[in-house]
């Protein structure tokens, strides 16, 4: 019986990490499509270089962040965030080049991809 108890515990402390987990992972990504929102809205409102400088800080964070990822997630999805924002940045910071939307939606959606494929389901547990 103390095997089955000790057994439950594991499983309980297992599920309770995976869900801290995708709390975590949702908050951060929310919090870095935020900082891309902000940075989209400076960019079309004229603010360029207050756009460059708020997409290379959002860069930053997601390579501070981006040791806890390579742990906890996929490489490959890390590694197309990653991708993504330097692509991002190339095309922001290149004056003559006007960014569309679409690459700030690109980066946005990868971070949703992200926070998505996190979640708990039964699907994921079968």
């Amino acid at each position: 019986m103390k095997r089955e108890f000790i057994a439950l515990a594991v499983i309980l402390a297992i599920l309770a990490g995976a869900i801290v987990n995708e709390h975590y992972v949702e908050r951060k990504t929310k919090e870095f499509s935020q900082e891309l929102q902000t940075a989209q809205d400076l960019y079309e409102q004229g603010a360029a270089e207050k756009a460059v400088s708020k997409v290379s800080d959002s860069l930053d964070n997601w390579l501070q962040w981006k040791r806890y990822a390579h742990i906890m997630l996929r490489h490959s999805e890390v590694d197309n965030v990653t991708e993504a924002y330097y692509d991002l940045l190339a095309a922001v910071e290149d004056k003559d080049e006007s960014v569309s939307s679409a690459e700030f939606g690109k980066v946005r959606q990868l971070l949703q991809n992200i926070s998505d494929m996190e979640q708990i389901s039964i699907g994921a547990i079968l």
